[in-house]
């Protein structure tokens, strides 16, 4: 096994020649892709008692900051979020978000859709809303585990957050 530096890593893309080799062209990013913020972004696990997880988490460090019938999502402590998907919830399973920087605009999601498709995700998914106002899409990788990538609302998620929570009946 080859471990990559840093710069080597950075620069892999499906194209890459030989990423082991030192020598090897490092690949620039495409103009037209946004940053993707890294701990912001969240993973989405199955449990099968949402108040038993969100206590566990809460014990962890975890900031309950949503939570529904059939989901939860919780921000830990350096920012990183945790969806917690209870058994009834019948939306996307398990996964891995990328959160876009709140800055893009809708044609940021619309490029990374894009790039998946040319790049041959499968499972493509059509860009849709969620009930918290962000907008996504899920792809799967070819190993078939579940990608998504959000665009949280204008003013951020926890701004969506915080006025959901002051609605009488918010989902």
């Amino acid at each position: 096994m080859t471990l990559l530096n840093p710069r080597q890593a950075a620069g892999l893309t499906a194209h890459s020649p030989r990423p082991d080799d030192p020598k090897a062209p490092l690949a620039e990013p495409p103009s037209k892709l946004g940053p993707m913020r890294s701990l912001a972004g969240h993973s989405a696990i199955a449990v099968k008692d949402i108040d038993r997880s969100i206590a566990f988490y809460a014990d962890l460090g975890f900031e309950p900051l949503w939570r529904d019938p059939d989901w939860a999502f919780l921000r830990s402590p350096v920012g990183w979020g945790l969806a917690l998907l209870g058994p009834s919830y019948r939306g996307a399973g398990p996964h891995l978000g990328f959160h876009l920087e709140a800055g893009e605009a809708t044609e940021g999601l619309k490029v990374w859709h894009e790039r998946c498709q040319a790049a041959g995700a499968r499972g493509l998914g059509h860009i849709h809303s969620h009930r918290d106002g962000s907008r996504s899409f899920y792809a799967s990788d070819p190993d078939g585990n579940t990608l998504e990538w959000v665009q949280e609302p204008a003013g951020g998620l926890l701004a969506a957050i915080a006025a959901s929570a002051q609605q009488p009946d918010s989902p």
